[in-house]
C-alpha cells in the first residue's frame, strides 16, 4: 500500500507540475501579446494586452529543461536591448503582468529591443508547451498502470472481505456451540408464547408461499427448456427456483479494461445462482440458440454498484474470486431492477443461513444431559441419517484426487487424468446414498472435469492437429461424457480446415484446372472426415449429427460450385468437364461408405438443365445455318468422323453433304458433352434435345428442296435425309435406349413424324428431278419429230434420248441402297412418261395437233424402245403400258395426218436391232443392274 501512496504521490505532484507549466505558458502568452502590440504601436499596447493569472505556486525544480533551454534567450535578450528580463519571476506568485510590461517598456529603448523581447517570449512560449506535452504523456501513462493495480486490489480487497466474513462465522458458530454444551439445564422451545399464535394464519401465509414457489418452478422449468445446454451446466434441483426472468431485460457486457463492448447478454436470477445467457449460432443447423454464458452461485460472488460517470452510466460489477465482470443497462429503471432482485435473492440466502444456525443450536441445546432422562419430542422414531459406504482408503483418496487432476492437468497427462475420474466415477456409483461429503466430493471432480475438457476442447480446435492428436481427444472427452460435445468441436473444426483449404487456392484463368483442384481439396477432407469419425465415434447416435454435418458441406460447396461454373457464361463442354469432376470426386466416397453422388446431382440439377437447354440451343442454330449455307455437293466419303465415335451402321455410309457431315459431328460432340451426365432427372431435357435437332434439320431441308437444283444436289439433300433419319436417328434412339434401361417412347413417335416429312420431300424431290430431266435433257414438247423422209436402216435413238438415258443411269448410281434406287428409277420413269402423256402441250401446239413425219414418228418409237430396254429391270407394267399408249398416239397422230402415204413403217425387228446396237454404242460398259 505504501507504494501505492508513492505513486499516487508522483501523479499529484506530475498533475501540479501540469497545472504550474500551463500558468507559465497562460503568462508568456499574455506578455507575448502585450510585446506584439507594443512593437506595433509602441505606446499604450500594454494596456490592451493584460492577461489575468490565477494558479498554484510554480515550482522551479520542476522544470530544469525549461530553464536550460531559456538561459541563451536570456544572454540574448540582454545582449541587444542592454535590459535582463528574469523569466523566473513567472513562477513568482505575486507575478503582475501588467506591472511587468509597464516596467519592460518603459527600460526598453526602442522598436527593435520591443521585437527582441516579443522573439524570445515566442521561443519560451513553445518551449513551454513542448514541455506540458511530455509531461501529460507520462502521466497518462502511470494513470493508467495505478488504475489497473487500483481494481486489482480492489478486488483483492473483497476476496479477503469474503474470507474474513466466513472465518467470523465459522468462530461464532464454534463459540455457540461451546455455550451450548456448557449449559446444564434443559429447555424445550415449544413452550415460548406459541398459544398466541394463529395457526390458521400461519398455514395460509405458509400455503401462499408454496404455490408463488411452485409457479416460481414451472418458470424455471421453462426457462431449462429455452437455454439450450443449462440443464448440463447447471442440473435441475426441487429447491431450486426463478427468482427474476431476465428475457426481456437487455444487458451489455462491458470489459471492465477498456469500456468495450462485448456481448448482448440477458441475465436470470435463480434462488442460488445467477444465469447469464447470450444468442449463439449453432454450427451444425445454423440457426441461432440461446446459451448459457457464465454461471454464479450467489454465496460466491461480490455484487458492486457503479456510479454514473460521463464514460459509463447504468452499469454494475459482479466480482468471483479474482474475476471481474461488468454489466450495463439501457436505463436507470432497468439497472434499479436487477440489483433489487439479487439484493433480494442475496438477503435471503442470508436469512437463510441464519435459520440453519438457529436450527443446529436448538437442537443442541435439546442434547438431554447424562443424568436426565427426557423423551425426544423433535426426531421421530422412523428418521434415520443418511450414510455413504464409502471405504476409508477411497473417502481419501477422493479428496485428493483433485488436487491430483490439477496437477495432471498443468502437466497435460490427460490420459491419467481421464483415468483417474473414470476410476472416482466407478466408486461414487457404487455409494448406496448420496450423503453431504460425496455432493461436495463430486462437485469438486466436476470442476476439473469441467476445465479438462476445456483444455482438450482447445487441443480439438487445433487445424494442425494429425490424426492420431484428434482422435486421442475425441476419445478422452467421450470417456468424460462429452460426446455430442466432442462431436460438435471435430466438425467445426473440419469445416473451417475445409473452407481455409479452398480459399488458399489461386485462380489462374483456367477455370477446369481450378475446379479440378477445388474438388480433390472439398472431397478430399470430406473422406478424411468420414474416416476419422468413423475410427473415433463408434455410437450409433452420432450418425444423424455427422450426416447434417455433410449435407450442410455439401451444400457449401454446391453454392460455391454453381457460382463458379453455372454463374459464367462457358462453353458447355467446360461445364460438362468441370461437372464430371466432382461426380468422380463424389464416386471416391463409395470406400468410406458414403454416397453423395445423387445428393449432388440434385443441388446442381436446375442449374445443370438450363445449361443443357442453352447448349441445345446453341446446336440447334448451328444445324440450322450449316443447312442453309450448303451447296449439297457430295463430299468424299470421311470414315475417320464415325469410327472416332465408335458408331456402326447396318448399310454402306453413303457420300453425304457438308451439313449432313456436320449435323453428326454436332450431335456426338452434344452426346459426348453429356454422356456422363445421363440421369433420369435430365432424362426429358435430353430426349427433347436430341428430338430438336433432328427435327430442324429435317425441316430445314423443306426450305432447300423447292429450290433450283440440279439433279446431283436434288438426290444428295435426299440422301441426308433418309440417311439420318434411318440410320443416324435409329442408331442415337438405341444408345439412349441402353443408358437409361427402358424404351424411349418419345423418340418413337418423333421418328415416326420425320419419316412421313422424308417420304414427302422423296416425292417432291422425284418431280423436281423430272422436272430437271424434262427441261434440260429430254423436252419432248420441244423435239422436232416432224420428218417426213425414209428412215435408215441405221437409224439411232435421238440425242436427247441418249442424254436422258445417261442421266438416269447417273440417278439410279447415286441413290445407291439408301434411297432404294430400283424403286427410286421405277418412279421417276413413270413420272416422266406421265408427264410425256397428260401434258397438253406435247400434243397441241398454236397451230393445231402436234405434227408426225414418217422419220419422225418411227423415231420416236425407236426413242421408246430404247428408254425401256436400257431399263428394263425397273419399268414397271404401268410404265410399259404408258409407253405403248404414247407409241400408239403418235402413230394415230401419223396416219391422221399423212392419209396419202402408202410407205410400210418399221417391224419390231428393226426396232429390237437398232436399240442392241445403241445399247452397244452408246453404253459399253455401263451394267445395267438387275
Amino acid at each position: 500500500m505504501n507504494h501505492t501512496k508513492v505513486q499516487s504521490g508522483a501523479i499529484l505532484q506530475t498533475d501540479s507540475s501540469h497545472s504550474l507549466g500551463e500558468k507559465k505558458r497562460g503568462i508568456v502568452g499574455n506578455i507575448t501579446g502585450a510585446v506584439t502590440g507594443a512593437a506595433g504601436v509602441f505606446t499604450g499596447a500594454a494596456a490592451n494586452a493584460v492577461g489575468k493569472i490565477k494558479g498554484h505556486q510554480m515550482n522551479a525544480s520542476m522544470m530544469p529543461g525549461i530553464q536550460a533551454n531559456t538561459h541563451a534567450h536570456h544572454q540574448r535578450t540582454e545582449s541587444a536591448s542592454g535590459i535582463q528580463f528574469d523569466f523566473n519571476r513567472l513562477s513568482d506568485e505575486t507575478f503582475n503582468v501588467e506591472i511587468q510590461i509597464r516596467t519592460a517598456l518603459q527600460k526598453l529603448p526602442n522598436e527593435d529591443s520591443i521585437q527582441q523581447l516579443h522573439l524570445q517570449l515566442a521561443d519560451i512560449k513553445d518551449i513551454t508547451s513542448q514541455e506540458l506535452r511530455k509531461n501529460v504523456f507520462k502521466n497518462y501513462n502511470e494513470f493508467v498502470i495505478i488504475s489497473k493495480e487500483i481494481t486489482k486490489l480492489e478486488g483483492d480487497m473483497i476476496a479477503v472481505k469474503s474470507v474474513l466474513s466466513e472465518l467470523k462465522e465459522v468462530r461464532d458458530n464454534f463459540g455457540s456451540f461451546g455455550q451450548v454444551a456448557n449449559t446444564v439445564a434443559v429447555s424445550t422451545p415449544l413452550d415460548n408464547g406459541m398459544d398466541d399464535v394463529d395457526e390458521d394464519e400461519i398455514a395460509k401465509q405458509l400455503a401462499k408461499e408454496e404455490i408463488e414457489k411452485e409457479l416460481k418452478r414451472t418458470r424455471l422449468g421453462n426457462l431449462y427448456r429455452e437455454i439450450d445446454g443449462l440443464q448440463k451446466s447447471l442440473p435441475e434441483n426441487p429447491s431450486r427456483y426463478l427468482e427474476h426472468d431476465g428475457s426481456q431485460l437487455r444487458l451489455t457486457e462491458i470489459n471492465p479494461a477498456n469500456y468495450k463492448q462485448k456481448d448482448v447478454v440477458y441475465i436470470h436470477v435463480l434462488s442460488d445462482f445467477i444465469v447469464v445467457a447470450l444468442w449463439k449460432k449453432n454450427m451444425m443447423s445454423g440457426k441461432n440458440r440461446l446459451v448459457p454464458d457464465k454461471l454464479f452461485g450467489i454465496n460466491e460472488i461480490a455484487f458492486i454498484d457503479m456510479k454514473d460517470s460521463p464514460e459509463m452510466n447504468f452499469a454494475f460489477k459482479i466480482m468471483k474470486g479474482s474475476e471481474l465482470y461488468m454489466y450495463k443497462a439501457e436505463t436507470l429503471q432497468e439497472k434499479k431492477s436487477v440489483i433489487s432482485v439479487i439484493i433480494k435473492v442475496t438477503g435471503d440466502l442470508l436469512t437463510l443461513k441464519k435459520m440453519e444456525l438457529e436450527s443446529k443450536k436448538s437442537a443442541i441445546s435439546m442434547i438431554p444431559s447424562p443424568s436426565l432422562v427426557v423423551a425426544p419430542i423433535v426426531e421421530k422414531e422412523n428418521k434415520k441419517i443418511l450414510k455413504d459406504n464409502l471405504s476409508e482408503a477411497d473417502y481419501r483418496w477422493l479428496l485428493e484426487l483433485s488436487d491430483d487432476l490439477d496437477v495432471l492437468i498443468a502437466h497435460r497427462d490427460f490420459d491419467q487424468a481421464v483415468l483417474n475420474v473414470e476410476k472416482a466415477r466407478q466408486i461414487m456409483a457404487l455409494c448406496d446414498n448420496d450423503t453431504a461429503r460425496l455432493q461436495f466430493i463430486r462437485s469438486s471432480i466436476e470442476e476439473r472435469i469441467t476445465t479438462l475438457s476445456e483444455i482438450v476442447s482447445i487441443d480439438l480446435t487445433s487445424t494442425s492437429a494429425t490424426k492420431n492428436q484428434i482422435q486421442a481427444d475425441i476419445d478422452r472427452l467421450q470417456r468424460l461424457g462429452l460426446g455430442d460435445h466432442a462431436r460438435d468441436i471435430y466438425l467445426t473444426t473440419r469445416s473451417q480446415v475445409i473452407r481455409h483449404r479452398l480459399r488458399q487456392l489461386h485462380f489462374n484463368g483456367d477455370i477446369v484446372a481450378y475446379m479440378f483442384d477445388y474438388c480433390d481439396i472439398f472431397f478430399r477432407l470430406i473422406k478424411n472426415t468420414c474416416d476419422w469419425f468413423g475410427g473415433s465415434f463408434h455410437d450409433p447416435s452420432m450418425a444423424s449429427g455427422f450426416m447434417k454435418w455433410i449435407q450442410i458441406e455439401l451444400d457449401y460447396f454446391g453454392k460455391k460450385f454453381r457460382k463458379q461454373i453455372f454463374g459464367v457464361d462457358h462453353e458447355f463442354h467446360i461445364i460438362a468437364e468441370c461437372v464430371i469432376t466432382a461426380l468422380d470426386r463424389c464416386e471416391e466416397l463409395h470406400s468410406v461408405g458414403m454416397n453423395l453422388t445423387s445428393t449432388f446431382e440434385n443441388i446442381i440439377n436446375d442449374d445443370l438443365m438450363n445449361a443443357i437447354e442453352v447448349h441445345a440451343v446453341k446446336c440447334d442454330k448451328e444445324i440450322f445455318h450449316s443447312v442453309m449455307k450448303d451447296n449439297y455437293n457430295r463430299l468424299d466419303l470421311n470414315t475417320e468422323i464415325f469410327d472416332s465415335a465408335n458408331i456402326k451402321f447396318d448399310i454402306e455410309i453413303p457420300r453425304l453433304s457438308e451439313s449432313a457431315i456436320h449435323f453428326f459431328t454436332v450431335l456426338t460432340s452434344f452426346g459426348s458433352d453429356i454422356g456422363v451426365l445421363i440421369t433420369f432427372q435430365l432424362y426429358n431435357c435430353i430426349v427433347k434435345s436430341l428430338g430438336a435437332f433432328f427435327k430442324t434439320y429435317i425441316q430445314t431441308l423443306n426450305i432447300q428442296i423447292d429450290k433450283e437444283l440440279s439433279v446431283s444436289q436434288y438426290l444428295t439433300i435426299l440422301t441426308d435425309a433418309v440417311f439420318i433419319v434411318e440410320h443416324i436417328f435409329k442408331n442415337t434412339k438405341h444408345q439412349l435406349t441402353e443408358r437409361f434401361d427402358r424404351p424411349i417412347p418419345e423418340l418413337i413417335k418423333e421418328q415416326l413424324e420425320l419419316k412421313n416429312m422424308v417420304l414427302e420431300y422423296r416425292k417432291r424431290g422425284i418431280l423436281q428431278i423430272k422436272k430437271r430431266l424434262i427441261k434440260v435433257e429430254y423436252n419432248f414438247q420441244k423435239i422436232d419429230y416432224s420428218d417426213n423422209a425414209t428412215i435408215l436402216d441405221t437409224a439411232m435413238p435421238t440425242q436427247d434420248m441418249q442424254t436422258l438415258v445417261t442421266s438416269l443411269f447417273v440417278v439410279l448410281e447415286e441413290t445407291g441402297i439408301v434411297l432404294n434406287g430400283a424403286r427410286f428409277l421405277q418412279e421417276l420413269i413413270l413420272q416422266i412418261l406421265t408427264h410425256m402423256d397428260t401434258t397438253n402441250e406435247c400434243w397441241q401446239t398454236s397451230r393445231g395437233p402436234r405434227r408426225f413425219g414418217f422419220c419422225g414418228v418411227q423415231l420416236f418409237v425407236l426413242d421408246m424402245h430404247y428408254l425401256l430396254k436400257a431399263f428394263e429391270s425397273y419399268v414397271t407394267e404401268e410404265a410399259n403400258d404408258l409407253s405403248n399408249k404414247l407409241c400408239e398416239r403418235a402413230l394415230r397422230s401419223y396416219f391422221a395426218q399423212n392419209k396419202t402415204l402408202s410407205a410400210p413403217l418399221k417391224t419390231g425387228e428393226f426396232y429390237e436391232a437398232r436399240v442392241e446396237a445403241a445399247l452397244a454404242a452408246y453404253l459399253p460398259n455401263r451394267a445395267v443392274p438387275k
